[in-house]
């Protein structure tokens, strides 16, 4: 859909064709597929019957602080990955990016109760930058497989056709990410803290 012309259009299917022979390779070299996503569901089990123990020390208005100031501190942990972002095109900056924005997001999931309305639009708004983050992740991996595994890609105008693929979206992708970046963890980040404060403390 993403293609230039017709040529580039068939070389990236030729270039997918290749790619999906390499992961479907992998896969059947692995371990018992089903018994991966048994052992990560029952994981996420126990994690989350780990919760129920979990318990605030302290009166409503001292939860209400903690709870403020743990919000603060991933909103500036995230703010200073979105510095890095923009001061260096970097990998690894983009990535800790998204690892701060999934920080954030389960903030959002836990604290929903607390302001439902606003909590799940926030949620939505981290989850499409994560996703949008999680390509230019995607495009990075690509990148490093074509420099490390040239034997998928032996005709060099397929290859041409897929490095400016590769860079075009990088570049598109990486500016819609900071944008997005800079809306979620702007001004009125500032105030999330205090609000969290104030509601839970109210009704916590």
């Amino acid at each position: 859909d993403h293609a230039r012309d017709s040529d580039e259009a068939e070389a990236l299917s030729r270039i997918v064709t290749a790619l999906s022979a390499r992961r479907d390779k992998i896969a059947a070299a692995q371990r018992d597929p089903e018994k991966v996503v048994a052992d990560t569901i029952a994981a996420l089990k126990r994690a989350v019957s780990a919760l129920d123990d979990v318990r605030l020390k302290g009166n409503h208005r001292r939860q209400g602080r903690m709870l403020a100031q743990g919000w603060n501190d991933t909103v500036r942990k995230a703010r200073k990955a979105l510095a890095a972002c923009e001061g260096q095109v970097s990998a690894e900056a983009f990535h800790t990016l998204r690892k701060r924005t999934q920080d954030y997001r389960a903030y959002h999931k836990l604290l929903n109760p607390l302001w439902p309305a606003a909590m799940s639009a926030k949620y939505v708004e981290a989850s499409g930058l994560i996703e949008l983050l999680g390509r230019v992740n995607d495009l990075e991996l690509l990148c490093d497989l074509v420099e490390t595994e040239h034997q998928h890609f032996e005709n060099a105008d397929d290859l041409a056709h897929l490095l400016y693929t590769i860079i075009f979206h990088q570049q598109q992708d990486r500016h819609a990410a900071l944008e997005r970046a800079e809306h979620i963890f702007g001004a009125d980040a500032e105030d999330e803290a205090i609000r969290i404060e104030v509601l839970w403390i109210a009704f916590g």
